[in-house]
């Protein structure tokens, strides 16, 4: 079962909308009538306020809600709540600038973490990209900044100790206590030290990250202005 609901109303120089939409899949397994884990049922409501269509200066506004269920002892049961804030827009757009933005807020809550392997958080999401064109294409950059944060699992790792030769780690008694202790193995520098190999072990916890990216990229084609030009002129617009 699928639904989806919008209603629109454009004002002068703006629209107001709201949504609302969901789906609910029930799945029983024929052997014991029982419910499938692959079934689900969700529902989300949002309002929004926008640019009309075909601006070329545009932007959305958004605010939306959402419930998730999931099977837990035999019944589609209540997981998770979501809040979402997303802001997006290109306030710049013409032929020599383009300016795309995109930023997101959300608080995702887990009454009960027995019922999925998640926690609750809160992520903040950026996304900018920049073009540039200037002396009839002949310089053209392009300019990206990326900014998320979130929760991620705390990763733990055991060393097995496998055949001399098939690992990559190797074992140093920095402390002499002949005790293997996590800090102690590094990588093999031969072969005939490469006694362990590494294994990621779950953990319940979650610690906080940031992550950023920028990039930034500038092309310049002399030819496209120069083309028909001579001497130095002309023989710079060959490359």
């Amino acid at each position: 079962l699928k639904y989806y609901l919008r209603i629109e109303q454009n004002f002068s120089g703006i629209a107001v909308g709201l949504q609302n939409f969901g789906e609910k899949n029930l799945f029983k397994i024929s052997s014991n009538d029982s419910l499938s884990s692959a079934s689900f049922r969700f529902n989300q409501w949002g309002v929004y306020i926008k640019s009309p269509e075909g601006k070329k200066r545009s932007y959305k506004l958004s605010y939306n809600e959402r419930e998730d269920f999931l099977p837990f002892n035999e019944i589609i049961s209540y997981v998770s709540h979501a809040r979402d804030i997303t802001l997006s827009g290109k306030p710049i757009h013409n032929k020599k600038q383009k300016l795309n933005i995109d930023i997101s807020y959300r608080k995702l809550h887990i009454p009960d973490s027995a019922k999925i392997n998640t926690l609750s958080e809160e992520t903040v999401a950026g996304r900018m990209n920049y073009g540039l064109t200037l002396l009839r294409g002949a310089v053209q950059s392009t300019t990206f900044i990326e900014h998320l944060s979130g929760n991620e699992p705390v990763r733990d790792y055991t060393y097995i100790e496998v055949l001399p030769g098939q690992g990559f780690f190797a074992w140093k008694d920095f402390n002499n206590n002949n005790i293997k202790e996590v800090n102690e193995f590094v990588k093999a520098n031969f072969s005939d030290e490469a006694h362990y190999i590494r294994i990621s072990l779950p953990t319940n916890e979650y610690e906080k990250v940031y992550n950023q990216k920028f990039n930034i990229s500038l092309n310049v084609t002399p030819r496209r202005i120069w083309r028909e030009k001579i001497g130095f002129k002309g023989f710079v617009s060959m490359f």
